[in-house]
């Protein structure tokens, strides 16, 4: 049995599917039919306001411009990831090692740069965006699809 694959799927949007993203469900249920598949899959469109919904998730994508620097890079997240009791997590994508998707959950966008801006992590943010570069960053809320 193979390891199972977290696909992130970045685009533009309407406003329309702001506020309703059903209009995803016939895009949902094509690719919740395809093998391999392990439901539910998740839907949500980028925040930026703390005052629409809460919980979020963060979804940072990261580039390491030196692959010299991947140990230390893992090291920061290792260390953010611990102080946050392993409510973010990371890993390299498959296409490209040295390119790094993290997910973290937060209870709004307001705890997320609350925790950030305390000094330790901050200063680990600091030094880990002198290794690798910070080519996507959002938030969002995902809602659960179950497919019919």
């Amino acid at each position: 049995m193979s390891i199972p694959t977290t696909e992130l799927v970045i685009f533009d949007t309407t406003e329309e599917v702001c506020n309703d993203c059903s209009i995803l469900s016939p895009a949902f249920e094509i690719v919740s039919k395809s093998d391999g598949i392990q439901m539910p899959a998740y839907v949500g469109t980028q925040i930026e306001n703390p005052a629409r919904q809460q919980p979020v998730t963060e979804v940072l994508l990261l580039s390491i411009e030196n692959p010299d620097h991947r140990t230390e890079v893992f090291d920061i997240l290792t260390k953010i990831s611990d102080s946050t009791e392993n409510m973010l997590v990371f890993g390299p994508t498959l296409e490209n090692e040295n390119v790094i998707i993290v997910v973290g959950g937060w209870q709004s966008v307001e705890a997320h740069w609350e925790m950030v801006a305390n000094p330790e992590p901050k200063a680990a943010l600091e030094r880990l965006y002198t290794l690798a570069n910070e080519d996507h960053l959002f938030h969002s809320t995902l809602t659960p699809f179950m497919g019919k």
